[in-house]
This record gives C-alpha cells, sequence and structure tokens, in this order.
C-alpha cells in the first residue's frame, strides 16, 4: 500500500574547491590586520578601530534624535510635534552620512598605526 524507501546515508564529500589564503599575501590589509590581532588565518578579522567607530557612531544615531526631538520640542517650537520629530529625522540622517564619509575615508594609514602601536607595546 505504502511505498517506503530506504535511503542510503549520506557521506562527506571531500571538498576539492581551492582555499584561498589571504596570508599568502603579506600587503594586502586582511593580512596585515591578522597580524596586529593575531586571529587565526581563516577567520575573518575585524580591527579594534572599525568596531569603535560602529559603536560610536551607533551612540550617537541612539542618543542625538532623542536629545534633538526632546531638546526642540518645547523650547524651539513650542510643543509641535512634527517640526520637532522633524529634525530628530533630519539630525539622524546627518548621523548616518557622516558614518558613511568616515567609512570610505578609513584607509590603510588606520591600520598602519595600529600595527605600530601594538609593535611599540611588545618591544
Amino acid at each position: 500500500m505504502t511505498d517506503v524507501r530506504k535511503r542510503a546515508p549520506k557521506t562527506a564529500a571531500k571538498d576539492d574547491s581551492p582555499s584561498v589564503d589571504a596570508s599568502k599575501d603579506a600587503t594586502s590589509p586582511v593580512a596585515r590586520a591578522e597580524k596586529v590581532t593575531g586571529a587565526p588565518a581563516g577567520r575573518p578579522v575585524i580591527p579594534r578601530f572599525v568596531v569603535a567607530k560602529l559603536l560610536f557612531f551607533s551612540f550617537l544615531l541612539f542618543a542625538l534624535p532623542l536629545v534633538t526631538y526632546y531638546g526642540t520640542l518645547n523650547k524651539v517650537f513650542n510643543g509641535n510635534t512634527n517640526l520637532s520629530a522633524i529634525s530628530a529625522v533630519v539630525v539622524a540622517n546627518v548621523v548616518v552620512i557622516a558614518f558613511v564619509i568616515v567609512a570610505f575615508m578609513e584607509n590603510d594609514d588606520d591600520l598602519k598605526r595600529e600595527e605600530k602601536a601594538k609593535k611599540g607595546k611588545s618591544s
């Protein structure tokens, strides 16, 4: 009546794909970041200054619109919530645009500076 088929267990297939090793190219930013952070090869490396910038702008994106809204609600716009909300949205967009500009202007100089700082500490 019902046809029950037994399936053979799947065996692990051998991965024949070539692996990419970023540590072979010593001039790549990933390789230099691996040296700075000491993370093993193959793991994603996020330098500390990148995380610090992200946390800083995240805090600004949280705090500045709230401060702007409540700060302008009664002092600038005399209780007009629409204008106060618009000003908070403008401030939030300014923070996002500033983060994008800082992210695009970030270059290897920050990574080199962190390398020098780490070498100075270990000496």
